[in-house]
């Protein structure tokens, strides 16, 4: 697998990749090129950064950033907080093995050492639970300054425009007191809409009365793939790769992949505390568009409505508001068994929907939006399984159920616990700290986490969900 990405890392720079020219929103490559405060002395050399640009930095004690030396070590910058409680976080993480992360409000880099320099690149992945990626993005270079307190990032070539996205350029990182240890956490994993059966749809101006269309559908795996079809009427076959942030659109017609377009998950705080809208629509902030495919208006596709046939309503129904599906199960014969939910276990009143018919059960668990006028709560759909009278999974969404035999074989130990175990695939909230499961067998998994990883209580229980 190595090699497959050294080689196809190699082919895309022969190909051309670097090629494209980036498109960057104006705020941020405003922010990116914005000059640094003026330095404090002449006779320092020292360029003193503002509270909102980082910590002093000094370049008459700087030298060249290297892993050998500067190994084991952490870097931070948290930028001020805005009106929503948010901040941009840029974290960068040498290990004692040399290998190297740096977190970006909007992507994770692996960093490699080259010369007085540091490669980045981007690891983009198919579904969320590949270990390998299937595409390596070469995003660009930067060299590293250090004067002991911090270290300061330069910029050096920005093929994508997503470093300048980032705003990386002249950015100064505080050194922590501690370095981030030999616990790594899971970067880069991709997230697509957990809805596999589901169809997307984009539809993109290309100017002059021209589009592109595209359409995409989700698999059993959540792999997204479909084709773009072009004004000429010629197709390619693509792919949606990408990882928490990051998405790209590639040809998968060849062994070589074609970037078709790069772009960066885009974040409405005004509706932050919706999530319903990922569930049906997926818009993106374009970083690089070699096709011109964003020309007039941004990168967006939208899930094909549950509702236009009969046999897709359980696979599109994430998102619409609880009692409407609820409503429409009953007209359809189901019989709604929520008021009686809390008999199974207590904390499943609030979080699940529970209806039966014909032996089928089906279970849904719901968020709450408050994004509605007068934050008057509305509860819609995030998550359901369909259970057989045998309590095989027929259909699923949202939250994929888990393998029975892992939580049979999961026993209470400390510090050890039922998400580490799945990944935190799954994972559903059903209170402060309980999180829950379904697994592939009509039956649900709760578990209940000390308060903030303080000494409190832990539990694990498995209800039987069918009747």
């Amino acid at each position: 697998m190595k090699k497959t990405i050294l080689l196809l890392l190699a082919a895309l720079l022969l190909c051309g990749l670097f090629a494209c020219k980036p498109v960057i929103p104006a705020e941020k490559n405003e922010a990116s090129t914005a000059p640094s405060e003026p330095a404090a002395t002449e006779s320092e050399h020292t360029a003193v950064l503002t509270q909102t640009e980082g910590p002093v930095f000094s370049e008459e004690r700087a030298r060249l950033f290297s892993v050998r030396e500067d190994r084991n070590t952490g870097w931070v910058y948290n930028g001020p907080y805005d009106k929503w409680g948010h901040h941009e976080h840029y974290h960068l993480l040498i290990y004692e093995d040399g290998t190297a992360y740096l977190f970006t409000p909007n992507e994770v880099f692996t960093l490699t050492e080259n010369d007085d320099a540091f490669l980045l690149t981007v690891r983009l992945f198919r579904t969320e639970n590949d270990e390998e990626p299937a595409l390596t993005l070469p995003a660009g270079e930067v060299r590293l300054s250090t004067d002991g307190a911090a270290v300061k990032i330069e910029i050096v070539s920005d093929p994508l425009g997503v470093l300048a996205y980032d705003g990386l350029d002249g950015k100064a990182l505080k050194k922590e007191d501690r370095g981030p240890g030999e616990t790594r956490s899971e970067v880069n994993r991709f997230y697509v809409p957990m809805e596999p059966g589901t169809e997307w749809f984009g539809s993109f101006d290309l100017g002059d009365r021209q589009y592109a269309r595209l359409k995409l559908a989700i698999g059993e795996n959540c792999e997204m793939t479909g084709t773009l079809r072009f004004p000429d009427g010629t197709e390619r076959p693509c792919t949606m790769v990408g990882n928490d942030d990051g998405y790209a659109l590639i040809d998968a017609s060849g062994e070589t992949p074609e970037l078709l377009f790069y772009g960066i998950k885009a974040i409405d705080w005004e509706k932050y505390h919706a999530a319903r809208y990922e569930l049906a629509e997926f818009p993106l902030d374009t970083v690089c568009d070699p096709f011109g495919l964003c020309a007039v208006d941004p990168f967006s596709i939208g899930r094909r409505d549950w509702h236009d046939q009969e046999d897709e309503r359980l696979t599109y129904m994430l998102g619409v508001n609880l009692d409407t599906v609820i409503l429409s199960m009953i007209r359809d014969g189901w019989t709604d068994r929520t008021p009686e939910i809390e008999t199974l276990h207590p904390l499943f009143q609030d979080f699940f929907a529970w209806l039966t018919k014909d032996g089928q059960t089906l279970v849904i668990h719901y968020e709450l939006d408050f994004s509605t006028p007068y934050a008057v709560s509305e509860a819609y759909a995030d998550a359901f399984v369909l259970y057989g009278a045998d309590g095989a999974v027929l259909k699923w969404s949202g939250a994929k159920p888990i393998d029975h035999a892992i939580a049979d074989g999961y026993r209470l130990e400390k510090d050890v616990y039922f998400y580490q175990l799945t990944g935190g695939t799954g994972a559903m909230i059903t209170g402060e700290d309980e999180d829950a499961y379904f697994l592939d067998d009509g039956r649900i998994a709760i578990e209940t986490m000390p308060h903030e990883g303080g000494d409190g209580d832990e539990d694990f229980q498995i209800i039987k969900v069918i009747p």
